[in-house]
């Protein structure tokens, strides 16, 4: 069924008169993501270093520092490409790679660098993005 979908599924994906998706949802689950990406990045750590406060409470600074940079860097970034603000469902992908950037690391590495990472994130979403729609993928 996998080999179906990928030839199959994806046909009209880049229709012009397809509907909009339902952007309060798609926002829900981008901040159930977010919440739950605590335990996600957290949890290891509670396993590995035992109740080490200092070391959880860096990991969800990290956590949310990558994240909300993300999002910012791929506000402002499409808000100079495009010269409009972005759709909610856009900047909760943007938020979301400053999550999945947040993951590598979260042990290791300062809060504040957190920020440094979260915007790469925000900006390779944009150029993957731009790219996958080129390329019509």
């Amino acid at each position: 069924s996998g080999g179906f979908n990928a030839e199959y599924g994806r046909k009209g994906k880049f229709v012009k008169d397809l509907p909009k998706q339902n952007q309060s949802f798609i926002v829900f689950g981008m901040f159930v993501l977010w919440f739950s990406w605590y335990a996600f990045n957290a949890g290891p750590a509670i396993l590995a270093a035992g109740k080490n406060e200092a070391l959880m409470g860096n990991i969800a600074v990290y956590t949310t520092v990558c994240a909300a940079s993300s999002g910012a860097t791929y506000l402002f970034v499409s808000i100079i490409l495009k010269k409009k603000l972005p759709e909610p469902g856009d900047l909760s992908n943007g938020i979301l790679a400053g999550l999945v950037c947040s993951t590598s690391g979260y042990s290791i590495i300062k809060p504040y660098f957190g920020i440094l990472i979260g915007a790469v994130g925000g900006v390779i979403v944009i150029v993957v993005s731009k790219l996958l729609r080129k390329f019509r993928i």
